[in-house]
């Protein structure tokens, strides 16, 4: 038998037998089965959501098609095991209450989707982010899209996607929805500055409808948290890249976006409504934050109790000893979790915050990507000093991903590291 080369190649009695493919190729499934779960993400009106179910079947997916959790993930592993641990020690007593047990079942539920995140893109990582972050944008039209029809009572769609006078969409809370669509919104602006003017249309577009939904959930966390994303997005992109380039569009496209945004904040508050609104929530305190039985004082009034009580008070009894929630994930944590569980959640953010920051400065074909993704990250676990967001779903997608994208810059840089490329 003659070769494409033209050699002459001795032809074996038995040949080779060709190699088999798997009967179902579990890497294709799986990341369908992300695509759907991410694409719906934002649909949590009702619950279980359409993301629990999805994600139900996306973890036997990863199971049974051979997923593996790498050695440098193991500490992420090992903290959400001691977190879980806390919390059902500290539910012992309360077993007969439903909502105590569902309140601790979900807590776990997402340091699994945090881990598996994790997993998920510390191999095939560009394709895989690739997969999140359109999942993730498709998500946040819908929410975006429902969250102004809402407000402005379109079809009377004003009982359904808004709460209090203030955009919800297809999530139950405002303060949610705000920061759910962060992460997006710093997505599109990344792709705003390093497409170019061919890519600006759409991303644009994109762009205002996220910026504008935010502001018409009227929450003072997500605000903040824009704001302080946008802000670090354009000091990294210019500090970490080595793309001269790449610093003239974020100098360039990135105030483009910035002005644009001014420009459709300023159409904004000639609405009347728009703009009384955003006067009373433009505050850094309201009423109801202050006070010895505030919500600042609350926090304050709890810390000596918790300190004598390592079980904590239990998971959802901050609220019935104090009037109301903690408002503060740290401190939730040490009521809801114990000392154990308060410290692993600690820890936790801490660690998280070690490796977001090594990450950023990490040179690897997606560190812009990464910076995308550590911004929101950042700002949206320092929510947790203002807010609740420990049963944020987004917040622990954020984490796993913070986690599963160091996991990968480690293996890059293993492997690569005599001929690292520059970012682009």
């Amino acid at each position: 038998m003659t070769s494409l080369d033209g050699t002459q190649v001795p032809l074996s009695h038995h040949a080779a037998p060709a190699a088999r493919r798997p009967a179902v190729d579990w890497s294709v499934l799986l990341n369908v089965s992300v695509a759907l779960m991410m694409g719906l993400s934002s649909i949590v009106l009702i619950e279980p959501a359409p993301y629990e179910f999805l994600f139900t079947i996306t973890l036997l997916i990863f199971l049974v098609g051979g997923g593996r959790i790498p050695v440098i993930l193991l500490p992420l592993l090992v903290l959400a095991i001691l977190y879980t641990a806390g919390g059902f020690m500290s539910l012992m007593p309360h077993l007969g209450n439903t909502k105590a047990v569902i309140f601790t079942l979900v807590s776990a539920y997402l340091l699994i989707t945090a881990v598996f995140f994790a997993c998920y893109v510390s191999e095939q990582t560009e394709r895989r982010l690739a997969i999140i972050q359109n999942g993730y944008i498709f998500a946040a039209v819908i929410a975006s899209v429902a969250g102004i029809l809402g407000y402005f009572n379109v079809a009377g769609l004003g009982e359904v996607f808004t709460l209090h006078d203030r955009a919800s969409g297809t999530t139950k809370d405002p303060n949610v929805l705000g920061t759910f669509l962060v992460p997006p919104l710093i997505f599109v602006l990344l792709r705003f500055i390093k497409g170019g003017p061919a890519a600006s249309p759409f991303t644009l577009f994109l762009i205002l409808l996220f910026f504008s939904t935010i502001l018409l959930c009227f929450s003072r966390g997500a605000w903040a948290n824009t704001a302080g994303s946008l802000g670090l997005l354009m000091v990294l992109l210019f500090v970490a890249t080595t793309s001269n380039a790449l610093r003239w569009r974020v100098l360039i496209l990135g105030t483009a976006a910035i002005l644009a945004l001014a420009v459709g904040l300023s159409i904004a508050l000639s609405i009347d409504g728009v703009r009384e609104a955003f006067l009373d929530r433009f505050a850094l305190q309201k009423e109801y934050d202050l006070g010895e039985t505030g919500r600042f004082g609350n926090q304050i009034r709890s810390i000596p109790l918790l300190l004598d009580r390592p079980n904590g008070l239990g998971p959802l009894q901050f609220g019935p000893l104090f009037g109301e929630d903690p408002h503060n994930s740290f401190i939730n944590a040490f009521s809801s979790y114990g000392w154990l569980g308060g410290i692993s959640y600690l820890v936790l953010i801490i660690a998280t915050w070690v490796i977001g920051w090594r990450l950023v400065f990490m040179p690897t074909p997606w560190q812009t990507t990464s910076i995308a993704v550590w911004c929101p990250t950042f700002f949206t676990t320092l929510q947790g000093v203002q807010i609740d967001t420990d049963h944020w779903r987004h917040l622990f997608l954020l984490i796993g991903l913070t986690w599963g994208l160091f996991a990968a810059s480690i293996d890059y840089q293993r492997r690569h590291r005599p001929h690292l490329s520059h970012t682009q």
